[in-house]
């Protein structure tokens, strides 16, 4: 079994080890999708490696997080 969608802190540990776990799921199960967040009050997508990326700020209103996930769901 694969995850259809992870919710990540790439921070956790430490930015680096966050990017490489990413990076290394993604490898595994390319069709996953990821959502990434952390303290920056930005919304949007980014790329990390071959994968496409959500960011939700951890300070986002819970419909926010449920809207991001919802929309990586949709390209699952």
């Amino acid at each position: 079994e694969r995850p259809d969608v992870v919710l990540v802190d790439p921070r956790l540990p430490d930015i680096d080890a966050g990017l490489a776990m990413i990076t290394g799921m993604a490898r595994a199960w390319p069709s996953m999708r990821v959502v990434m967040t952390g303290w920056n009050d930005t919304t949007g997508h980014a790329q990390v490696g071959a994968t496409e990326t959500a960011y939700v700020s951890k300070s986002a209103a819970p419909a926010e997080f449920a809207a991001a996930i919802v929309s990586a769901c949709r390209s699952c």
